[in-house]
């Protein structure tokens, strides 16, 4: 026989009759519904860093504890999701941390779920881990500065383009949008108005010399 009891969220708890749950390692799990694929997860993965899942999992009721009656997780794909977990879990069944094996597009999508649910320490080990995988990919870099807030790339991803030998393409002009290339045009045209005249002076003080 079961008795009920609930914890200082206001959770109901089931535990069997003369039997204690250790507070540490007796851990709940969620079933989440994303994409139409169904994800269980410990409940302190997401509550640990996320006032999002705190305030969902306290709200919820009958909700979150079967397959039959997931928590769906809504404008979220399943690979998105994949990723923030694989990202959170300390380490695979082999060991070896799930990060260790993650893309940059799987980084990608740990950034945006981690800005969406208010996870800080996981958006800034995201904007690290993406900065890496995006280092030769200034237009990208622009792109995901402006979407997500992360000011400190814009900067050399704009000093990037303007200062490499090859104009902007077509295609990146397009990727980046009128103003954002024309911005990028003007830089250039600065930078090789300021060697062209660094070079006229050269050129003058070398004929006074002569």
């Amino acid at each position: 026989m079961s008795q009920v009891s609930k914890d200082q969220s206001g959770k109901v708890k089931y535990a069997s009759k003369g039997k204690e749950r250790d507070n540490g390692f007796y851990l709940e799990h969620i079933v989440f519904l994303v994409d139409e694929v169904l994800f269980k997860v410990p409940e302190m993965l997401l509550t640990a860093e996320s006032a999002f899942f705190r305030k969902l999992l306290k709200e919820t009721n009958e909700e979150g504890h079967t397959d039959e009656k997931p928590i769906p997780l809504k404008d979220v794909e399943a690979d998105e999701f994949r990723a923030l977990l694989k990202c959170l879990l300390p380490s695979s069944l082999h060991g070896e941390p799930s990060s260790k094996k993650m893309s940059t597009s799987d980084w990608i999508s740990v950034l945006k779920l981690s800005k969406r649910w208010e996870m800080t320490k996981t958006t800034q080990t995201a904007i690290q881990k993406v900065l890496e995988g995006l280092k030769a990919d200034p237009i990208q870099r622009i792109l995901l500065a402006e979407q997500y807030g992360i000011s400190g790339w814009r900067l050399d991803a704009y000093a990037q383009l303007a200062s490499r030998r090859e104009p902007l393409s077509a295609k990146e002009a397009s990727s980046l949008g009128y103003e954002r290339a024309f911005k990028i045009i003007h830089m250039r045209e600065r930078a090789y108005e300021q060697i062209f005249s660094a070079g006229c002076d050269d050129c003058k003080k070398q004929r006074s010399v002569e």
